[in-house]
């Protein structure tokens, strides 16, 4: 029976669903680490739930895309680490640094501004570099790359910042034979290579995105990156499923038949 006070649409949540996908990612990484990404509230997931869920299933780390979605899941409680990687020069960088949240840098302005927030903050901040090897979405590009290099040595040496990582995002890994795949894994190589040659030591690298944890060992590197397996839908579904659980029902109530 319900009433006219009973929802007529509700959404539920299998969080053993999230905690099962992540298992199954987990498995095909390998030796690599998992960051989780519960970015736009855990794609509407829920972002502390679904975080919490993928942490205790062994997900290492996880990923945001603002500061403020970062905040939220520290006001959670939640002290696993944390990379925010699409702000703009003028987000709240002070904030992420006091809150320990690692920052993705795309420019030579947005190092810029994270530094000027860790000398307010009289903290460094922990920064990876997001390069641009072909999705053109954000990260830095190839002709300013070199400079944003010799920036972070100066701000490294002064202990303003602290690099943990390099990181791209590729823009095919639904077709994972495609060629710019492996265009963008070459690119990227050397983006870490021309780093290390500026004496710059990222502790980490990483590139996969759900479709090539799934698919392209070979982009594994250090950690796997997935989004949307998580929540249970294939990425490349000419592939099948991967063993994954879609982790959202949708009920409502009949209204007519």
């Amino acid at each position: 029976m319900t009433t006219d006070s009973a929802p007529y649409a509700e959404f539920v949540v299998d969080l053993d669903a999230v905690a099962h996908n992540v298992h199954t990612l987990r498995a095909h990484a390998g030796d690599a680490a998992t960051m989780v990404v519960v970015k736009a509230d855990g794609y509407n997931h829920g972002a502390v739930a679904v975080a919490r869920a993928a942490l205790a299933a062994g997900a290492r780390e996880l990923g945001v895309t603002t500061i403020g979605e970062a905040l939220g899941l520290r006001a959670a409680g939640i002290d696993a680490p944390i990379l925010s990687w699409l702000n703009t020069s003028a987000a709240d960088y002070a904030a992420a640094i006091r809150a320990d949240v690692e920052i993705g840098v795309s420019s030579v302005g947005h190092l810029a501004a994270v530094a000027a927030a860790a000398r307010t903050v009289g903290s460094p901040a922990t920064v990876t570099i997001k390069v641009d090897t072909g999705l053109n979405r954000n990260g830095v590009s190839p002709t300013e790359y070199p400079q944003l290099l010799n920036a972070l040595a100066d701000l490294t040496r002064d202990r303003l910042v602290r690099l943990r990582g390099m990181f791209s995002h590729l823009a095919l890994a639904d077709e994972p034979q495609h060629p710019v795949v492996d265009r963008q894994r070459t690119r990227f190589v050397e983006a870490v290579a021309q780093a290390k040659a500026s004496g710059l030591e990222p502790e980490l690298i990483h590139l996969a995105n759900s479709a090539a944890t799934l698919t392209r060992p070979d982009l594994h590197f250090d950690m796997v990156r997935p989004g949307i397996a998580v929540y249970g839908l294939s990425p490349v579904p000419e592939l099948g499923t991967f063993g994954l659980v879609p982790a959202m029902t949708l009920t409502a109530h009949v209204a007519l038949v």
